[in-house]
Parts: structure tokens; C-alpha cells; sequence
């Protein structure tokens, strides 16, 4: 099995029965750029406060995070090292930046930092879990997650081995972590880990279906992605090359995974595959935005985002220099693109 390293990860992407309810959306016009803005070097994976309506987007190689308002950087916060992505608490209102390099995580309130957390090494991608009021933080290099409620790690678990990506299902209260390094996906309710599910090869990012209660993993190396119900895979459903991430459309019911390998998104409904599109160069990262009902996927190779509606491509739009990890933010509407090379951020309309 061919591991993916978390610096790799960054570089490349850097994403009950099952039955999806298969509807397509009526587009309007396509949307446009409205802005780019210069952050820092290399911008990673950013996060929305509903709160305040900022956007929290790490420079991963500057350690700082640049906060946007709208269209204007309203401030840039000195982090640990190599910020790799942001999370929000909705129950303590504050954004929490996993610093790889440092192995901690820094608890933003507003603009400022409020504290430095100590966890394990190579913190990645967080998710928070609002019916316990915990986070949840993967560290790739010791096979753990860190528990952390308010600004204190509350447990520490052992998992699989690269644990690189968290993602939550309210409909059972679990938490889902990918192991990378051994092909199987780690359970957690509360602080314990209750039980360890067999995927395929080097899973990444996973995403959460509420239609149908279930959590789709693509698994890297296999070009397929597991549909797990519970503690159980119930479907494997076969897709393009190397798919590296997912995203869940709650207006059709489609889940969209993006075909790093072949230029490709598989658009799935329950555990059938329902199309296949051909979008840019190496996409990595998908997003949805319920304004619209449109899905954005970043090409890395060509500085280009795809926009799709239901199962058909509607236009595509030019941003900066591999775009890898998109946003949404229901205050304003708007999708922003961070693009990895040239240390922008593109604003969608």
C-alpha cells in the first residue's frame, strides 16, 4: 500500500439504506470571480464563524491565518507552525487552527488568540462534534486524535495508523477519522473508539450524507469509495483514478468525488454510481453551496474551478495557481477558492 505522507496530502489536494433522492436543481446563470485577494504562501484549509461571518484561512507556510470579511482581509493572526487547517465550534464559538509542524492547535476567538493546545504530531484535519461539544483532531504521525473541549485536551485515542481527516454524522453521533496509513476508517463516540472498519487503500477525505445517513470515503488507491452505514461498509462503489475527496449536494442528494487521476467527478446517488464527468486537471477538493445549488471543484493543474449542477457541467471559471480547498459562506453567499501556488484567494459570486 502506497502511503500518502500529510505534507503530500497538502501539496496534492492539497474533501439506514442509502437510497439519495436523486433530484436535479434549475441553474440560473453561472456564477463569476468577484475578487482575489493575497493572503499568505500556500493558503490551506479555511473555515466559516457564523458568528461573526469571518472566513479563517490558515497560510500554511507563513504560519499566520488571514481573516476575510466579504471581500477585505480584516486581519491576519500569528499561529503555529505550518497551519494546516481551521475548524469551527459552534457550542464555544471559536475557530481551532491544527499546526503541523508544532503539533498544537491555536483557539482563535474573533481575531485573536486565546490559546496554544498541545496534541499529537502532525495535527490535520479537525471536525467538531456539537451533541458532545467536543473536537476532534486527527495526528498523522502517531496514530492518534485528540479530544479537546474549550482549550483542553480531554482524551487521547488510539486509532489507525496516518489518522489524516474527521468527519461527523449526527445521525448516530459518531465520529469518522481516516487512517490513511492502514486502509480502515476509526469510530469514536465521545472519547472512546468503538470500533475500526475496513476500507480500501489510503482513504482521504470523507464526507457526510444526511439524506441517507450514511459517510462516503474515497479510497485513494483502489479508485473506488466505501459507503459506510453505522459501524459497516455497505457498498463499494467503483469510480475514476485516484479519487482524493467528496462533497454532499443536500439539494439532489448526489455525492461528487473528485478523480484526481483522470480529470474526473463520480456523482453518486445512494450507492449507485449516476455519472461521471470530465472537469480540469487534477481536481482535488469539492464544495457545495446551497445558495445556488452548485458544486465547485478546484482543479489544481489549470487554475480552474468547475462548476456543476445535478450531473452536468455548466461553466468553468479561471482563479489563480492550484486552487486545492474551497469555502462557503452562507452569510454573504459567496465560495472562496484558496489557491495554493500563488497565495490569492479567489471570491465566487
Amino acid at each position: 500500500m502506497r502511503v500518502i505522507p500529510i505534507a503530500v496530502l497538502l501539496g496534492v489536494v492539497l474533501l439506514s439504506g442509502c437510497i439519495g433522492q436523486g433530484a436535479q436543481k434549475n441553474g440560473a446563470a453561472g456564477p463569476s470571480v468577484l475578487a482575489t485577494l493575497a493572503i499568505g504562501v500556500y493558503p490551506a484549509f479555511a473555515a466559516y464563524d457564523p458568528g461573526n461571518g469571518y472566513v479563517y484561512i490558515p497560510d500554511s507556510n507563513n504560519s499566520t491565518v488571514s481573516v476575510i470579511n466579504l471581500t477585505s482581509v480584516v486581519a491576519t493572526v500569528t499561529v503555529g507552525s505550518n497551519p494546516f487547517s481551521a475548524a469551527y465550534d459552534s457550542g464555544d464559538g471559536l475557530v481551532y487552527v491544527s499546526d503541523s509542524n508544532s503539533s498544537t492547535v491555536t483557539v482563535i476567538n474573533a481575531t485573536s488568540v486565546i490559546a496554544t493546545i498541545p496534541v499529537g504530531d502532525s495535527p490535520s484535519f479537525a471536525a467538531y462534534d456539537p451533541a458532545s461539544g467536543y473536537l476532534y483532531v486527527p495526528n498523522y504521525d502517531d496514530g492518534t486524535v485528540s479530544v479537546i473541549s474549550g482549550t483542553s485536551v480531554i482524551a487521547t485515542d488510539m486509532v489507525g495508523n496516518g489518522p489524516s481527516y474527521a468527519t461527523y454524522d449526527p445521525a448516530d453521533g459518531y465520529v469518522y477519522v481516516v487512517d490513511i496509513g492502514d486502509g480502515s476508517v476509526s469510530v469514536i463516540s465521545g472519547s472512546a473508539v468503538i470500533a475500526t472498519i475496513p476500507v480500501g487503500s489510503s482513504p482521504l477525505l470523507a464526507a457526510y450524507d444526511s439524506g441517507d445517513g450514511c459517510v462516503y470515503v474515497p479510497n485513494y488507491d483502489d479508485g473506488t469509495v466505501s459507503v459506510i452505514n453505522g459501524t459497516s461498509v455497505i457498498a463499494t462503489v467503483q469510480v475514476g483514478n485516484d479519487p482524493l475527496s467528496t462533497a454532499y449536494d443536500s439539494g439532489n442528494g448526489y455525492v461528487y468525488v473528485t478523480n484526481s487521476g483522470d480529470g474526473t467527478v463520480s456523482v453518486i446517488n445512494g450507492t449507485s454510481l449516476v455519472g461521471t464527468l470530465s472537469v480540469g486537471s487534477n481536481p482535488s477538493f469539492a464544495a457545495y453551496d446551497p445558495g445556488n445549488g452548485y458544486v465547485y471543484v478546484e482543479n489544481s493543474d489549470d487554475g480552474t474551478v468547475s462548476v456543476i449542477n445535478g450531473t452536468s457541467l455548466i461553466s468553468t471559471l479561471s482563479v489563480g495557481n492550484s486552487p486545492s480547498f474551497a469555502t462557503y459562506d452562507p452569510g454573504d453567499g459567496y465560495v472562496y477558492v484558496e489557491n495554493g501556488d500563488d497565495g490569492t484567494v479567489s471570491v465566487l459570486d
